[in-house]
């Protein structure tokens, strides 16, 4: 929408909220709603940014497969399952089809066989054979992309038929039925120096961009946080709005306007954290524009903050701004510029937004940005290395989100979060005036 006001070339029109600019909209959100939002005033378009923390939405059905028979697995199912595994490992499309019907409604091989496989594995964990004569067979599958931060585990069901005095897969599933990235569509691959860019119906050529800029972005991760981490992801380019919101399970209307976000493996709490983005939105970016942005969402990656269920949402969003900004030219003032506003308008502001801030159109830019400030002042306080010690030890809690910070950061600052607040807001009022 327009923005009607008199400020209006100063401000997006895509976004709600107060001050909306032009320039990169960075937002969090948890399920689909947005959780905060900060600018760059420079850097060609608007799009915004979702995290989402969430990572279990897609969790196997309990007792699912309650009807298997447990023990060791069956030799000849195992072997069975043995030969796919080596055929999706070694984009073997004969070997593939040839252990199912030819009617089998599984993975398309022609997608699944397009990705760079680090591990692919089936294990047979049970079976039950029906009144027909057609054998019901659940495996566990381990599989890890090239790049990727760690493999993941599903549950899968196959049904099996008898061909030739051999079974033969005639469907394959996941429990749950969770969307595969080979359900969205033809897939394309291009492996940068740390990451791997998945296109669904995208060409390689339009891939390439993102590697450049995630690659560029990593040494300011490095920076900060240390190489203590993977080091690497994937990131997945969908072609469309519909694909990505298939891909994550939510509508279209939560993907208005987002630009990328990074996200656990929805059904394997420990199982990778990729970034997806929006194509349309990341894609009109200068380099400038995708480098600060992939570099906020391998902070991400970095801290494991889709993963991590013990630190505050302005903790996570308030340090990845800071590790995306840092070293980008773009100065605090513009970063921070819906906060002066707010500021210079005698809004009351605090230092460590709520999530229900963070969710609000209302408010989201403002509380996104106070987050990020809260951030930088502890860097200039204590060094980047007390932000970090700040983060890590949060993490580490074992209480609330709110109070694992607030103690994180009296040992870090040696302030209670009261008077560092008090702090905050003279820091405000000083830029403001």
């Amino acid at each position: 929408m327009a923005a009607a006001s008199p400020d209006a070339s100063d401000r997006d029109a895509t976004s709600g909220g107060e001050g909306s600019r032009s320039g990169i909209l960075i937002a969090l959100a948890v399920g689909t709603g947005l959780l905060g939002l900060a600018v760059v005033a420079s850097l060609l378009v608007a799009p915004r940014v979702l995290h989402a923390v969430r990572t279990s939405a897609w969790a196997p059905t309990a007792g699912s497969s309650s009807s298997a028979s447990a023990g060791s697995p069956d030799p000849e199912l195992q072997a069975l399952l043995d030969r796919r595994s080596d055929a999706v490992l070694h984009h073997d499309s004969a070997s593939y089809l040839a252990t199912q019907t030819g009617d089998a409604t599984t993975p398309d091989f022609p997608r699944i066989g397009a990705l760079p496989w680090a591990r692919y594995r089936y294990t047979e964990t049970g079976s039950v054979p029906s009144s027909d004569g057609v054998l019901l067979v659940t495996a566990t599958l381990v599989s890890e992309l090239v790049d990727d931060t760690a493999p993941s585990t599903h549950t899968e069901t196959f049904t099996m038929h008898r061909v030739d005095d051999a079974w033969r897969i005639s469907s394959e599933d996941v429990v749950g039925g969770g969307v595969q990235l080979w359900d969205l569509g033809a897939l394309t691959s291009y492996t940068g120096a740390h990451v791997l860019v998945v296109g669904i119906d995208v060409p390689v050529s339009a891939l390439r961009p993102y590697a450049a800029a995630a690659d560029a972005a990593l040494p300011g991760v490095d920076a900060v946080w240390g190489e203590g981490w993977a080091r690497r992801t994937v990131i997945v380019v969908p072609k469309t709005d519909s694909q990505l919101a298939r891909g994550l399970g939510t509508s279209m209307d939560a993907l208005t306007d987002v630009a990328a976000f990074a996200i656990g493996d929805r059904a394997d709490a420990k199982g990778p954290m990729r970034v997806w983005v929006n194509s349309d939105s990341l894609g009109s970016l200068s380099d400038l524009g995708r480098e600060v942005i992939l570099r906020h969402e391998l902070a991400h990656v970095a801290s494991a903050a889709p993963q991590n269920t013990a630190t505050p949402t302005w903790l996570a969003e308030g340090f990845a701004e800071f590790v995306g900004y840092r070293g980008s030219g773009i100065s605090l003032e513009v970063e921070i510029g819906d906060l002066l506003r707010a500021a210079r308008k005698g809004r009351t502001l605090h230092s460590m937004p709520s999530t229900s801030e963070l969710r609000d159109p209302k408010t989201i830019d403002v509380a996104y940005e106070s987050a990020s400030l809260t951030c930088t002042l502890v860097a200039e306080r204590d060094g980047v290395a007390g932000l970090v010690k700040l983060y890590r030890l949060t993490a580490a809690g074992h209480r609330s989100p709110e109070e694992n910070a607030a103690a994180a950061l009296t040992t870090v600052t040696g302030l209670s979060p009261a008077a560092f607040d008090t702090l905050w807001r003279s820091r405000v009022a000083a830029m403001a005036a």
